[in-house]
């Protein structure tokens, strides 16, 4: 992973884990979404959620990843984002 960080949520689509947010202690949360493609064994980045927050949850239907929940600094967050790889 390009940016280590604890509390993230992940999914897999097609055979490539995503990694989304979380929170690092020098950055606190993150936006961040890294794709481990296990074929090549190496991580990618990909387009940013729009909102940082640790501790959400992830889930996978019909190949979008869904990003929900978390918290953030100032308190908690019903945001739900859906990528599509």
């Amino acid at each position: 992973m390009n940016t280590p960080r604890a509390f993230l949520a992940a999914g897999t689509v097609n055979g490539v884990l995503y990694a989304v947010g979380g929170q690092t202690f020098a950055a606190g949360e993150l936006t961040t979404v890294e794709a481990y493609d296990p074929v090549g064994n190496s991580w990618s980045p990909r387009q940013a959620m729009s909102f940082p927050r640790g501790f959400l949850a992830a889930g996978v239907v019909s190949g979008l990843l869904y990003s929900v929940g978390g918290s953030f600094m100032d308190g908690e967050s019903n945001v739900m984002e859906v990528y599509e790889p």
